[in-house]
């Protein structure tokens, strides 16, 4: 009988440590961890108060396009309709974080006037992007410096430069000799 009860003592006292050690394990602390989905938007863009252009393309950004996360662009359809824009960066961390939308083109891109914030749970937004500035255009050539024209067919100057161009080399000529004529005697220059 003493037999009986301790083995039976011993099997309570393994269940009871068993239970124990189920609760047991690395603490959670606060909220148990979260799905992490894409965001989508959709709605109407204007620029200056009329539709974006059609073929107009649209960026979002989650804090800094180039170091966070920069969006596949969608195209603007007609009457400045744009379907399904998604943000869904690799990075948990932009949770919460600022969303910004850009119209882009070849020339550059224009900030919207509206924002969101990234929420990483499957959420489809109705968004209406109002846009201040124009889009960017080319910056303008700048025009080359005219030429000198050259003279017109039958100008009377034409046959006068090259008297003029022999007459002020000959007094050229007649300069450098009478200087070296000067030098080789010693006198005017010492």
């Amino acid at each position: 009988m003493r037999r009986n009860i301790s083995v039976v003592g011993a099997i309570l006292v393994l269940a009871i440590s068993a239970f124990g050690m189920l609760g047991a394990g690395p603490n959670q602390g606060g909220l148990p961890p979260q799905p992490f989905l894409a965001d989508y938007f959709s709605g109407r863009v204007f620029i200056q108060g009329a539709f974006a252009p059609f073929g107009t393309m649209l960026v979002a950004c989650v804090d800094d396009c180039q170091a966070d996360f920069e969006s596949v662009p969608v195209v603007i359809t007609g009457g400045g309709e744009y379907r399904l824009l998604e943000i869904n960066p690799d990075a948990k961390t932009l949770r919460g974080r600022n969303v910004t939308f850009y119209l882009v083109n070849e020339h550059g891109r224009i900030k919207a006037e509206q924002a969101s914030i990234f929420e990483g749970a499957y959420n489809i937004s109705n968004l209406v992007l109002t846009f201040a500035q124009p889009m960017p255009t080319p910056a303008p050539v700048p025009t080359p410096p005219a030429l000198p024209a050259l003279p017109a067919v039958g100008d009377t100057a034409v046959p006068q430069i090259p008297k003029l161009a022999l007459a002020l080399g000959t007094a050229a000529a007649a300069m450098g000799m009478f200087l070296l004529v000067l030098s080789r005697r010693g006198g005017a220059f010492q």
